[in-house]
C-alpha cells in the first residue's frame, strides 16, 4: 500500500520514471479486482483525483493555436505527439486513464470517469471548445478528435 502512495506523484511525469510508475500502478490496480483491501485503499486514496486533475493541468499547457504547412490538414494524428511535447504528455495520461478504467473494478473506474467528467471535460475542455477565437476552436477540436480516436480505438 505504501508503494502505491509513493508511485502516485509520478503519474504525469514523462520519460522512463513516469512510464515505470504508470506500469507499476496498473499492475497494482489490476490486483484490486481480486483483493478487496487494495480496491478499498485505492478508492479511498486521492489517486483518481490526481489522475483526473492532472489532465486539466496537461490540457492547459497545450498550444491554443496549431500551425501546419499543409493546406489540406484537417486533424491531428498520434504521430503529431512527436512534434508537440505537450500533446504527448496529455495523450500519455489519457492512455493511462483508459488503461486504469479497463483493468480496475467498477468502483474505481466509475470514480475516475466521474472525476474526468466533472473535473476535466465539463469545466476545462467544454469552455475551450466555446472560445471566441476560430483558431483556438480548431486546435481544441483537433485535440478532442485525437483524444476520442485514441480512447475508442
Amino acid at each position: 500500500l505504501i508503494l502505491f502512495s509513493l508511485l502516485t506523484p509520478y503519474l504525469h511525469k514523462q520519460g522512463n520514471l513516469g512510464q515505470r510508475a504508470k506500469e507499476s500502478i496498473l499492475i497494482y490496480i489490476s490486483m484490486s479486482c481480486k483483493h478487496k483491501i487494495i480496491e478499498r485503499v485505492i478508492g479511498e486514496s486521492n489517486f483518481c483525483l490526481i489522475l483526473a486533475t492532472g489532465l486539466s493541468a496537461l490540457f492547459s499547457a497545450l498550444p491554443s493555436n496549431l500551425e501546419f504547412d499543409h493546406p489540406d490538414w484537417h486533424k491531428l494524428e498520434m504521430s503529431d505527439c512527436q512534434t508537440i511535447p505537450e500533446l504527448n504528455a496529455l495523450m500519455s495520461s489519457i492512455e493511462l486513464c483508459s488503461a486504469v478504467i479497463e483493468v480496475s473494478p467498477t468502483s474505481i473506474s466509475s470514480k475516475l470517469l466521474d472525476l474526468i467528467q466533472t473535473g476535466f471535460l465539463n469545466p476545462i475542455f467544454a469552455p475551450a471548445l466555446a472560445s471566441d477565437s476560430e483558431s483556438e476552436v480548431i486546435a481544441y477540436t483537433s485535440y478532442l478528435n485525437l483524444l476520442l480516436a485514441e480512447v475508442t480505438a
